[in-house]
């Protein structure tokens, strides 16, 4: 159920942030200036987007459930190949002409950026689960 006293995470915010950066740097994959900024927006806000879900879990604190929780780990993981992905591949990015891989370090920077936010949430998870008991985050003031 919705709990809106935990909901206290004002992402929308970073939205508008976030579709300037999508609009600014963007790869050129398929000449297409419209679908490779959507794609990096889409990207973009992919990053931020487990904030809310991570900063509720944080702020109820205590047990997480099983479904919850693996739900979690799973994008995380998803997260983990799509970066191994781009690590080998962000080089396609490059400007023909030379010059810096803006492009390319922006998607690599937004995937290290998303796996760092939701290493706390893993370290809990995979303690959990070598353990076998259910996942408990610790608590404290939000």
């Amino acid at each position: 159920t919705y709990q809106a006293d935990l909901d206290t995470m004002p992402i929308w915010n970073a939205v508008p942030a976030v579709m300037l950066l999508g609009f600014l740097c963007h790869g050129y994959l398929n000449h297409s200036e419209f679908f490779d900024t959507v794609w990096a927006i889409g990207l973009y806000l992919d990053a931020i987007a487990m904030l809310p879900q991570l900063w509720m879990l944080v702020a109820k604190g205590g047990e997480v459930e099983a479904l919850t929780s693996h739900f979690v780990a799973a994008l995380v993981i998803s997260r983990c190949l799509s970066f191994a992905f781009w690590l080998y591949g962000y080089k396609e990015l490059a400007p023909q002409a030379g010059g810096p891989n803006v492009a390319g370090y922006a998607i690599i920077t937004a995937h290290s950026l998303q796996l760092l936010l939701c290493a706390d949430f893993m370290y809990y998870y995979a303690r959990a689960r070598m353990s076998k008991s259910a996942m408990v985050l610790p608590t404290f003031d939000v």
